[in-house]
């Protein structure tokens, strides 16, 4: 009824390799985290990477494109002042054309205050005359 120490060896025994097995298991658990983590790492600065070169290429491009924008607004400015010199040399041209037209006009006035006095007088000679 009694067990002897051989039963207790075995089952000691047998305790002892199932708690190998288990710190064999943790062993072999702990490596493949620290592999899980080593992997998760490398994704993290591969995916870091990845989106820090792209950051840099769409920052490129907002340069590239503000850098054109710039340069197409500098043309417009550009044409702009040309349209306003143009302009402002059709102004003058009009303002000389007024001044000839009102030269011209004064003119005219003047014959025509002329020759309504000449006809005028004219008619007064005419009427003494008869």
């Amino acid at each position: 009824m009694m067990p002897n120490t051989s039963y207790f060896e075995s089952r000691f025994d047998i305790l002892q390799n199932n708690y190998e097995e288990v710190r064999r298991g943790q062993d072999n658990f702990r490596e493949q985290l620290r592999d899980l983590k080593i992997d998760m790492d490398r994704r993290f600065n591969e995916t870091h990477n990845n989106l820090v070169e792209r950051f840099a290429i769409v920052d490129k491009r907002i340069d590239d494109t503000r850098s054109d924008m710039l340069d197409r607004f500098m043309q417009v400015d550009k044409r702009f002042e040309q349209v306003d010199k143009r302009l402002a040399q059709i102004i003058s041209s009009i303002e000389k054309l007024g001044d000839k037209i009102d030269h011209k006009d004064d003119r005219q006035r003047r014959f025509t205050f002329k020759m309504f006095s000449i006809a005028m007088s004219f008619t007064a000679l005419s009427l003494m005359g008869v």
